[in-house]
């Protein structure tokens, strides 16, 4: 056993005795919030970032908003509605045999789970992978469950959609930028050469009459 397999004994370990605390109701219910509250975002996120996009003019900022809260309170309302229907079957100091123990099941699910997020960017580097790795009895398990993870189109579906997010809405923010910052170096311009309105209009001197129709010509081309 190496010092990798003991680590997926911790932390599995950890996860189950939790869940077999917390009870089969509550774990289940658990689950279903960090879903519910991911189906929830992005189903309406976009609904909610129009709104958001009155006070904050920044559509990537208003999306990443938008996303967080409907999750954070989907999730929440979940878990409450786990905790009161776990009050209602069972006790919290007296919960059934039944309760643990699909509890537990539950737990080490979520325990997998998270030993697969933290070792999926160890395949970005392989040398370290393997000597954190090798000779592992657990590896080959958790290599199966990535490579399901990898093959599964809802999470090459959700890369992309994390990825146009950000670059379409950083391209755009970054676009509206530049024509502001062109336009009020225009005006800027215009403000500095412009010959004096104090003089009389027969007083404009030939340069006078130059500059101005350059400061024309460049205002046209922008």
């Amino acid at each position: 056993m190496t010092s990798f397999d003991i680590f997926v004994l911790v932390v599995l370990g950890f996860c189950l005795l939790f869940s077999l605390m917390k009870g089969f109701v509550r774990e289940v219910f658990s689950l279903l919030a960090y879903v519910g509250g991911y189906l929830m975002a992005v189903k309406y996120q976009d609904t909610f970032a129009r709104l958001l996009m009155e006070s904050i003019p920044s559509k990537p900022l208003s999306k990443l908003i938008a996303f967080v809260a409907i999750y954070i309170i989907t999730a929440i309302i979940i878990s409450l509605m786990g905790k009161v229907a776990s009050a209602m079957l069972w006790s919290g100091a007296n919960l059934s045999m039944f309760d643990r123990v699909f509890g537990g099941l539950v737990g080490l699910a979520k325990g997998v789970a998270i030993l697969v997020a933290v070792t999926f960017p160890l395949q970005f580097f392989p040398e370290l992978a393997k000597k954190f790795t090798q000779d592992s009895y657990a590896e080959p398990y958790l290599a199966e469950v990535r490579d399901f993870v990898k093959k599964n189109p809802g999470t090459l579906n959700i890369r992309k959609n994390l990825s146009n997010f950000d670059m379409e809405g950083a391209k755009e923010k970054l676009n509206g930028l530049k024509d502001l910052k062109k336009l009020s170096d225009t005006f800027d311009d215009l403000k500095k050469a412009i010959p004096g309105t104090d003089k009389p209009q027969d007083q404009y001197s030939k340069e006078d009459l130059k500059k101005l129709n350059e400061i024309l010509k460049s205002v046209d081309k922008n």
